[in-house]
């Protein structure tokens, strides 16, 4: 099973960026669930990313790696609990694996007709959604 980690990027420190996703990481793992982060082998620098190698990502290359990523995935886990970030990469995420049938677990207190009706579930912390992932989704 794999698990796509969506979350904030942009405007972001590369702290608030990975900090989550090693955890959930660390959580779905010690249940033998994989995790596929839009993240790894990029670092945030300034208001760039690029690879751990320096060179500059391209933003195209970002979007069709997670679009590949998430068609690779079986559940999608995503951070939304800053409700003053626009998240919009996060929100197309969100719309390509719903429109591929694929569960979309929520970590957020946000409340939006536009989520709640894409998403699967909706958590206020990041171990309730990984313990619903682990209970409705593995196998």
């Amino acid at each position: 099973m794999r698990v796509y980690l969506a979350g904030g990027v942009n405007n972001l420190t590369g702290k608030e960026i990975t900090e989550w996703r090693t955890e959930a990481t660390r959580l779905l793992k010690e249940r033998d669930i994989d995790c596929l982060d839009p993240t790894r082998g990029r670092i945030k620098q300034d208001s760039r990313v690029i690879t751990d190698s320096g060179a500059d990502v391209n933003d195209n290359t970002m979007v069709v790696r997670a679009k590949h990523d998430i068609k690779n995935s079986d559940v999608l886990l995503v951070e939304m609990k800053n409700t003053n970030r626009p998240y919009v990469g996060t929100s197309m995420e969100i719309l390509y694996a719903w429109q591929m049938d694929k569960p979309v677990v929520v970590w957020s207190d946000y409340d939006s007709c536009f989520l709640n009706y894409h998403a699967t579930a909706i958590f206020p912390s990041l171990e309730e959604c990984v313990d619903f992932i682990i209970s409705e989704f593995a196998i």
